[in-house]
């Protein structure tokens, strides 16, 4: 008499353990993607002479002061 809904439930279980399984796939592909993305161009980070640089370029800091920072960084 009651045997379609253990039928129904079976399939609910199913596919919410199927769905389950697919949101924790995205979660841990987002997670991984975001890390990669910081780690993947270490090439690209500045030094701190890079940055004086573009600090004095920008005009944040005089000439006294960069002359003074650069020699303290060779």
């Amino acid at each position: 008499m009651y045997h379609w809904m253990y039928g129904g439930g079976f399939s609910f279980m199913m596919f919410g353990g199927i769905f389950g399984i697919i949101l924790i796939i995205i979660v841990m592909y987002l997670l991984f993607n975001k890390t990669s993305e910081n780690n993947s161009y270490p090439s690209q980070k500045k030094s701190a002479l890079d940055i004086l640089d573009e600090e004095y370029a920008r005009g944040n800091i005089s000439e006294e002061e960069y002359l003074r920072k650069k020699k303290n960084l060779s």
